[in-house]
């Protein structure tokens, strides 16, 4: 009997430390939805404005770091930045967006180690 209530105590508290979330803006409206475990986001995370419209969407692997595609949008709506993240680094290119949704520029992100960049501005 001691074993058993032993083995549910510890996958309760197991469970304590790994959970989604909501967090809410003082008006009432969702600000972020995610997983938390240890005190480190884990899996899809997705941030908004207090209009309800996504701020921010990405992926966040086993050790906390950003891993796939992420994402940044303008209130409203129009993507702002993109980029695929490895283990936290960005990785190929990277897009920033004017608000109408035109592409403004893209970054090339060629060495994970040293995080240095090229960026090249489309000029009109």
């Amino acid at each position: 009997m001691k074993n058993i209530l032993l083995i549910s105590m510890l996958i309760l508290s197991g469970s304590l430390f790994s959970q989604n979330y909501i967090k809410y803006y003082p008006n009432g409206c969702v600000k972020e939805t995610g997983t938390f475990i240890d005190s480190t986001y884990r899996g899809d995370v997705t941030r908004y404005y207090q209009d309800g419209k996504v701020s921010f969407s990405g992926h966040y692997n086993q050790s906390g770091k950003e891993e796939g595609v992420i994402q940044y949008f303008y209130p409203n709506g129009q993507k702002q930045f993109e980029y695929i993240a490895i283990d936290g680094n960005p990785v190929g290119d990277g897009y920033t967006y004017f608000e109408t949704g035109e592409l403004k520029k893209v970054t090339y992100f060629n060495d994970v180690v040293s995080e240095k960049s090229i960026t090249f501005t489309l000029l009109n």
